[in-house]
């Protein structure tokens, strides 16, 4: 009979989490009076086909609690230029409503869903399915429009911090077979 290992403790797993640089994007859903955002580095892309994005939210979250599946919501990936807008929605005390909007210099996308007016890429979703686990809850998405708006470097989460990465140099070799 094989023993299951007891588990990490949280303390633990977050300082080992820290070293795990990731990126950073505004959650956000509902509609003008309706609209609820929040900071999330808990997001991955889960599949090309169908078009299949996660982000994981605490269950107590507002947001968690005011999207069901079927509703839309969005993603959106914030620049280098947008820590105060990170910190902010990461704030217990942050907007919601026209406030939210205003705050993020929003602008509705296709779906209805408010979205960083300079965010450099935005997945607009369906609420695919929703599934509790732990303390959490993963919301899966069907991305049903993607808009890439900018080159600016993006925002990454590393060691507790907000910091970026130098931009990428690209070095490409062409081959031309005759």
């Amino acid at each position: 009979m094989t023993t299951t290992p007891a588990p990490v403790s949280a303390d633990a797993l977050r300082a080992c989490m820290r070293q795990f640089p990731t990126g950073v994007a505004l959650l956000t859903v509902g509609r003008a009076e309706a609209t609820i955002g929040m900071t999330v580095n808990s997001f991955t892309s889960v599949s090309l086909d169908p078009p299949l994005v996660l982000v994981c939210v605490h269950r107590r979250a507002r947001v968690a609690r005011a999207v069901a599946v079927g509703d839309a919501l969005t993603i959106s990936f914030l620049g280098a230029d947008q820590s105060w807008l990170v910190r902010r929605f990461a704030s217990r005390a942050r907007p919601d409503g026209h406030a939210a909007v205003a705050e993020m210099d929003g602008c509705a996308g296709t779906n209805g869903v408010p979205a960083p007016g300079q965010a450099l890429g935005v997945l607009e979703c369906v609420l695919d399915r929703s599934i509790p686990i732990g303390d959490h809850v993963l919301l899966i998405g069907l991305v049903v429009h993607a808009t890439t708006r900018s080159d600016r470097a993006p925002q990454v989460f590393y060691r507790g911090e907000l910091t970026t990465v130098p931009p990428a140099v690209h070095t490409r070799e062409e081959t031309h077979d005759e």
